[in-house]
């Protein structure tokens, strides 16, 4: 092996467990790989790989939306001497061949589909000189010409790939540390939306594949012992709750975390459908450490859950989301208020949903637009229309009426802060909850701690109220067509009081999260 190094650049706010367990599975037959955040500067990501000198550079384009800064970043590689093979793979690199190579041609090849398999074929390949362009899995441009190799099948039992490459992991609140980690992979759902489905269609095999649990069970265990990680955030796009008619997989898996001495000591956080929780299930999950749920609302009307296939109904998601309450489960969530066919009537209907949720202070107001990306259902239906609208890889689309248009422009304006900085409302509310969770959780429910999450629930009681009125006023404004001859004092009167109630409700928030902080502190001033 004449080079043993690859290097990845791929987007690493969390662990990227798919360029991980591509690294893990190089790692496993002898190769030195190298994750770097492609959000570093140009200059530190040149300097790394000519200190590297890789066989082979790849590019992990999931989304889209970032694909501006992948070419830019490609063009400067090559500009500055880096020859070794490119190679992409992800999302868009497998559901747009053709769409990538036009908008990056220095790319050598794309890595189609589930890529570890492939990938370490293609390396091997490059170090020791053989033919590469034959390899299943595999595009590349030849004579101007697309060519697609054969897809290479998934692989049937996930249990055979090592675990994947993390980084250092990192600290979620309180001291306690977290990481990411997957039971499985695909989705049986195929909602207009998402392209999960499509990810994992055309190779053969089945679209959703999961982990056993005990394997699952023994990569936590080592994690919490050897890199002290007490908080496990689960990927899954949806977790096996419902695997079988008798919920074995999640009964297996609660079991074997009792079996391993790791209840009561680790958190774990999943996404999965509103229509999948029960109240049984869930109780034991929590006594086991379950402590947050992601859960795919979207809509909060029988209609617009139909036209996205989403197959289940509103009432399904409100009597999931009052049995997370009961049990006092954390609950974040999807809503996509603006949708293509979105009208005042249904963005209304939808608030009243939020509100019907929300009030009660236990969930945060949030809110944004169905994009259409890639490959999936929606892209097709507005392309079809002749309403999508595209540029260097990122797709959007104008509403039906214009005075929607520019009503969500007007609200995410306003809100951009509240609802999207890492810093505002939304985000600092989350953390306030995770901490009181996690010190309720290893400390237990003190009578400070009950009264500072009961104090967190009145302000997103609060804010909850002040966006939604809000967002009831400016959609009466917009649909009568009044901000079209409004002075710019009116728009100024809605900035600077959301700007306001913002910085007020946000400090109030940011207190609770210090005196959460000074709270434990104090425990383990005094821990015996």
């Amino acid at each position: 092996m004449n080079n043993n190094n690859v290097v990845f650049i791929a987007f690493e706010e969390r662990d990227n467990l798919g360029v991980g367990y591509l690294a893990s599975v190089l790692s496993e037959a002898g190769y030195n790989s190298k994750i770097i955040d492609f959000r570093e500067s140009r200059e530190s990501i040149l300097n790394e790989i000519k200190k590297r000198k890789p066989v082979l550079l790849g590019f992990s384009v999931i989304f889209q939306y970032n694909i501006d800064k992948f070419i830019i970043l490609v063009k400067y590689l090559r500009k500055n001497s880096i020859n070794c093979h490119f190679t992409a793979g992800g999302h868009f690199a497998s559901l747009r061949p053709q769409q990538l190579f036009d908008l990056i041609p220095e790319l050598d090849s794309l890595v189609r589909f589930e890529g570890e398999y492939t990938l370490l074929e293609l390396v091997d390949a490059l170090g020791s000189g053989k033919e590469w362009e034959k390899i299943k899995g595999i595009s590349y441009i030849e004579n101007g010409k697309l060519i697609q190799n054969d897809l290479r099948p998934l692989e049937p039992d996930l249990d055979n790939f090592p675990w994947p490459v993390r980084h250092k992991p990192g600290e979620y609140a309180l001291g306690k540390t977290y990481t990411t980690i997957l039971a499985g992979r695909g989705c049986v759902h195929d909602c207009i939306f998402c392209d999960i489905r499509e990810f994992y269609g055309p190779p053969p095999g089945p679209y959703k594949r999961i982990r056993s649990p005990e394997k699952v069970i023994e990569e936590m265990k080592y994690l919490y012992n050897e890199k002290g990680c007490s908080v496990f955030l689960f990927q899954d796009d949806d977790f096996p709750v419902k695997s079988d008619d008798v919920n074995r997989w999640i009964r297996r898996f609660c079991e074997g975390l009792s079996g391993n001495d790791l209840k009561g000591k680790i958190l774990w956080k999943i996404n999965c459908r509103p229509d999948e929780i029960d109240e049984v299930i869930f109780r034991m999950m929590k006594d086991h450490g379950l402590y947050q749920v992601f859960l795919g609302i979207e809509d909060g009307t029988d209609e617009g859950l139909r036209k996205m296939n989403k197959k289940l109904s509103a009432s399904d998601t409100l009597k999931g989301v009052d049995i997370l309450k009961n049990l006092e489960i954390g609950i974040d969530y999807g809503f996509m208020l603006f949708q293509p066919d979105s009208t005042f009537k249904s963005i209304r209907t939808n608030l009243m949903f939020l509100d019907t949720i929300c009030a009660d202070g236990y969930m945060s107001v949030t809110f944004l637009k169905m994009m259409p990306h890639f490959a999936t259902k929606v892209e097709a239906q507005l392309d079809k229309q002749g309403r999508l609208k595209k540029k260097s890889g990122i797709q959007d689309y104008d509403f039906l009426e214009n005075t929607i248009d520019d009503y969500y422009g007007f609200v995410f304006d306003v809100f951009s802060d509240w609802l999207q900085d890492s810093r505002g409302l939304l985000n600092t509310s989350m953390w306030a909850r995770n901490f009181i969770n996690v010190y309720k959780f290893f400390n237990g429910n003190t009578s400070r701690i009950h009264f500072l999450s009961h104090e967190l629930k009145q302000l997103k009681k609060e804010a909850n109220r002040f966006i939604l009125d809000t967002m009831f006023e400016l959609a009466d404004i917009f649909e009568s067509g009044n901000y079209k001859t409004a002075d710019d004092d009116n728009r100024d009167k809605y900035r600077l009081a959301i700007k306001g109630k913002h910085e007020h409700l946000t400090e109030g928030i940011s207190k609770i999260i210090r005196r959460v902080m000074i709270q434990n502190n104090l425990k383990e001033l005094f821990r015996v």
